[in-house]
């Protein structure tokens, strides 16, 4: 998926546990990629909650064979950050 800056207005926003239950549905090696570019603040509070859960839910990096996202965010004024998670083999216990 890719929005850039004049696109922003068409990404809307989505709960972090359907995100987290796409990826743990699918067959081991489905990848996703998500690049938003953004005006300075406009949703950066929200992929920093989004990254907070996905390092809380998922293992940071992208493994061969393992279902894994990444996420590309950011804006011209404070920069793109790009970030991959996994789906590990056993996931912990809450």
């Amino acid at each position: 998926m890719l929005f850039d800056a004049h696109l922003v207005a068409k990404f809307e926003k989505f709960d972090f546990n359907d995100l987290l239950t796409l990826l743990k549905t699918q067959k081991r090696g489905f990848y996703i990629f998500i690049r938003i570019k953004y005006d300075p603040g406009e949703l950066a509070a929200y992929f920093a909650e989004l990254k907070r859960f996905l390092d809380k839910n998922l293992a940071k990096k992208r493994k061969k064979g393992r279902t894994a996202i990444t996420i590309s965010n950011g804006d011209a004024h404070d920069g793109i950050n790009k970030e991959t998670w996994h789906v590990p083999l056993f996931l912990p216990k809450p």
